[in-house]
């Protein structure tokens, strides 16, 4: 049998390193930034929350990855969430005026604070779905524009 079709020993160890998968590599990680756009004065705090899956969203902390809240300084306001790992995320903003930690809603669910998504979806009657306002995080970054709603 010729030499280059012998594989036994140490040289048969160094044929199956050649033939075995390569080891896995590290999840990509990029950053998110999201700025906010028309918000009405400059009581309360604007509060965002990332959200990696559809449970919980828009109003719950189930599937939340990051969350902030920044006491609002102006009408434009920018997040930066590094270091994301790679991947499908939806966007809620709130504008808390009152400072209560929470997005008032009357009995019947209306807003009764400002609040915004990304992808900028129409709301009518409810709050849109995950899917409505997913955004894909890939490579270098992202940076998402979310247009504040007001009731």
């Amino acid at each position: 049998m010729p030499k280059f079709l012998r594989c036994g020993g140490l040289i048969g160890l160094s044929c199956l390193s050649m033939i075995a998968p390569p080891p896995a590599q590290a999840q990509l990680r990029s950053n998110l930034n999201v700025e906010v756009t028309g918000i009405r004065g400059n009581r309360g705090n604007l509060c965002i929350k990332v959200f990696s899956t559809a449970q919980g969203f828009p109003y719950g902390d189930q599937g939340v990855v990051k969350r902030q809240c920044s006491q609002i300084a102006d009408n434009t306001m920018s997040f930066n969430f590094p270091n994301l790992q790679s991947g499908s995320y939806a966007i809620a903003v709130y504008h808390d005026a009152n400072s209560n930690g929470r997005f008032d809603r009357n009995s019947v669910g209306i807003p009764l604070e400002g609040y915004g998504f990304s992808q900028n979806p129409t709301v009518t009657n409810r709050a849109p779905g995950f899917g409505d306002c997913l955004v894909l995080l890939a490579g270098s970054g992202l940076t998402s524009r979310i247009r504040m709603q007001y009731p």
